[in-house]
């Protein structure tokens, strides 16, 4: 007699019902919280607690610390084994805080490369950049498997994980999407409205520029978002209006546009980068709290002068995150490059936003 061959459960319908309910249980959340939304850790936590106990998903805690959410399950290997009569597959969730690549790659067969996996490492007291090791974002975008997100808020990480569900697990995409969330409870304010959809691609406009001949355009990721908002406020001193982007992935966007290149002699078909910045020439300050490098991804998919900025200097052990006056410094450059401003308002700018060269 062979052996018999050990699978993970496949999809069914059971499956789309179950990941139907976690839509509508998530909505529920969000809307149980108010405006008043908690930080995008705290938000998760209280979502898949939730869905725990309905028993519609999987939930993995891979983390070495006990913290909600908790599960019964520390690995995907027993899943493999489940019982016969549950032979079907569930919306996986798997919570890690791991600062090594390496141990991502790891998770991959063990969850037959499949799933949305959950990052609370920026939460905590480190040393590293957003808690994790500093190619570790780098490594990741040249993994065709997964799919990274660095949301601002608890609104953004809920609709990535909406989008996600429906992605993986409605219309049968087989990714692994990754969630970096942070402990950050102030949702940056937005003058637009807000579209879920528009952030699973990648970014979405938090506000337009005011009507000026001098302008920039501001993208900011997870929590340096608040930073691109108060740089834009900081250029207002100069008489400079910044439209503000969102881009809780850079790398999707990247991804996105690499593709419709590709792809454009045979269907002439859009990027959503593209949807959304246009052909324009206005300067584009693109912003990380990991290396610059990440947000670098775009700049040849940009007609218009660019600069990415990330948390690449480090001194004693400390984290130099993107700070606004720095953010606001870069985009006053690019004008100054552009010939729109003149070069002396640089020093001018050193002097009033109190950088030094060395700083």
């Amino acid at each position: 007699m062979s052996p018999q061959r050990i699978t993970m459960p496949a999809a069914s319908a059971r499956t789309r019902t179950l990941a139907e309910a976690c839509i509508r249980k998530m909505a529920s959340v969000s809307q149980n919280a108010g405006a008043a939304l908690p930080s995008s850790t705290a938000w998760t936590a209280e979502a898949l607690s939730e869905l725990n106990a309905s028993g519609n998903i999987w939930l993995i805690d891979g983390r070495r610390r006990a913290e909600p959410p908790s599960s019964c399950y520390a690995t995907a290997w027993p899943l493999w084994f489940g019982h016969q009569s549950e032979r079907y597959e569930k919306p996986l969730f798997y919570v890690v805080n791991t600062p090594s690549v390496d141990m991502l790659r790891g998770l991959e067969p063990e969850t037959n490369r499949k799933g949305i996996f959950i990052s609370d490492a920026d939460t905590g007291s480190t040393d590293l950049p957003k808690g994790v090791q500093a190619w570790f974002p780098l490594q990741l975008t040249a993994m065709p498997d997964w799919l990274p997100f660095d949301p601002a808020n608890a609104r953004e990480t809920g609709a990535i994980l909406h989008h996600a569900l429906h992605a993986l697990y409605l219309e049968g995409t087989r990714k692994m999407v990754y969630l970096a969330t942070n402990a950050d409870n102030d949702a940056p304010a937005s003058g637009e409205p807000f579209v879920a959809e528009q952030a699973f691609k990648g970014m979405y406009r938090v506000a337009a520029a005011a009507d000026s001949p001098l302008q920039v355009r501001l993208c900011g990721a997870g929590r340096a978002l608040a930073r691109v908002q108060q740089a834009a406020e900081v250029l207002k001193n100069w008489g400079i209006a910044a439209e503000i982007w969102s881009c809780p992935s850079y790398t999707r966007l990247a991804q996105d546009a690499e593709l419709a290149d590709m792809q454009r002699q045979d269907s002439g078909g859009e990027c959503h980068l593209k949807t959304c910045l246009g052909a324009g020439n206005v300067p584009v300050v693109a912003v990380t709290d990991y290396s610059h490098l990440l947000a670098n991804q775009l700049k040849r998919f940009i007609p218009a002068r660019f600069a990415a900025v990330g948390s690449d200097s480090r001194t004693r052990g400390e984290i130099h995150y993107p700070q606004a006056e720095w953010i606001a410094l870069c985009a006053l450059k690019l004008l100054a490059d552009e010939q729109k401003i003149p070069s002396t308002l640089i020093a001018d700018a050193l002097r009033v936003l109190h950088i030094t060269p060395d700083a």
